[in-house]
């Protein structure tokens, strides 16, 4: 009988020290803005979990309404202004005016802003194509650019639309519209002095609409209806192949790129605080802070779901507060205050690192804080897994 007591009294004991499934093995706690975002950055090969959200918001109907009103109008929209984009470069051929190259300009910047919300939908189905790389990958290949100038006696959209990703696009455009000096007459006596400059001009344009038309075709309910697949993958974040997860990682990682890559490496934030104005996007056209707000813009329309049901509803509905405010507002208030700091910036981005970096720094800071606001207290409250690509850290 002794034998048997203590017999029951280890089982009880062993069974005490196991350890249960339930527990959490990592997870993102909400934090403050002011957090360092190398504080929850990991490399390209881990993954922060954060607890299953267990809610009853329904998420299938925030999809579709982010993919009614906001994915599939911004691909339509950048279809359409890269086709304006065409039409423009083929009035410059027939009749190489200065006019005619400043409205080519113009139009090459409308396609640039519209672009930008176009880099938050790139999910894995997208990432997948080789389409995208080739429409906005900075800097361009210029010595391979001149050399298919040189070389080449007809060039066509065809042929553009199989060299590398360096070599076309709107970084290319930039590169033959464009003069360091802001020189339209150098522009235009380039343009006219090898008629293959002027076709790649043209060929580059269509190939950058055949693009657009080809991403459209992929998300459009008239196309392949990738939208209706991707709203029918609705689960909780924590499932790294849910439409929720895939979203929010896309929305998290190009802020980080901003972040750290458009914003951080021209200010100098990636080499001891030394400006390198030549790593601003667009130096020749002086568009990348333009670009830079369009893409904040695009986030705060994608995070509130425009006029429909978006992230703030489903935070809103969790009833996560922070700092004694909703954490929906605040990401709100947040992406305004970002964008108004970045619109203060008086000069383009490659000028004002150098010659106003406060301004510069200013911006940084508040899109550093919308960052760790996305990337933490979203991303925790709402259980998403994040994987992060080789820009994490600060």
């Amino acid at each position: 009988m002794r034998y048997l007591c203590y017999l029951c009294v280890c089982i009880v004991l062993l069974g005490a020290c196991t350890p249960t499934a339930e527990t959490p093995t990592s997870t993102v706690a909400p934090t403050s803005p002011d957090t360092p975002t190398d504080v929850v950055a990991t490399d390209t090969t881990s993954t922060a979990e954060a607890s299953e959200t267990d809610d009853n918001f329904d998420r299938q109907a925030m999809l579709q309404n982010l993919t009614d009103t906001v994915i599939v109008p911004a691909h339509e929209e950048f279809a359409t202004r890269t086709a304006d984009l065409v039409q423009a470069t083929q009035t410059l051929s027939d009749e190489p005016t200065e006019a005619n190259l400043e409205a080519t300009q113009q139009a090459w910047q409308e396609a640039l802003i519209a672009w930008q919300p176009l880099m938050l939908y790139e999910v894995d189905n997208i990432r997948l194509t080789v389409t995208r790389s080739g429409i906005n990958k900075w800097p361009p290949n210029t010595e391979f650019i001149e050399d298919f100038i040189a070389e080449r006696d007809d060039i066509d959209a065809e042929f553009v639309g199989g060299v590398g990703a360096t070599s076309r696009g709107l970084p290319a455009l930039e590169y033959l519209l464009f003069d360091p000096a802001g020189d339209n007459a150098a522009v235009l006596v380039a343009l006219n002095e090898r008629p293959q400059r002027m076709q790649y001009v043209v060929a580059t344009a269509q190939a950058l609409n055949n693009d657009a038309e080809n991403l459209l075709q992929f998300w459009s309910p008239d196309g392949e209806n990738y939208a209706a697949e991707f709203v029918a993958r609705d689960s909780s974040g924590e499932v790294m192949q849910s439409a929720v997860s895939e979203l929010s990682n896309e929305l998290v990682n190009t802020l980080e790129t901003l972040v750290q890559t458009r914003l951080g490496d021209p200010l100098g934030r990636s080499n001891g605080g030394e400006a390198q104005p030549e790593l601003a996007e667009a130096t020749l056209s002086g568009a990348a802070l333009p670009a830079i707000v369009s893409t904040i813009a695009a986030f705060q329309k994608t995070f509130t779901g425009d006029a429909g049901m978006g992230f703030d509803d489903y935070l809103d509905s969790l009833e996560i507060d922070t700092a004694n405010e909703p954490l929906a507002e605040r990401i709100v208030q947040q992406s305004e205050s970002t964008i108004a700091a970045l619109e203060a910036i008086e000069t383009p981005l490659h000028v004002a690192v150098v010659e106003q970096p406060e301004q510069v720094e200013a911006a940084y800071e508040e899109a550093r804080n919308l960052l760790v606001l996305a990337k933490v207290d979203m991303a925790g409250t709402l259980g998403v897994t994040l994987t992060f690509g080789d820009t994490d850290g600060d």
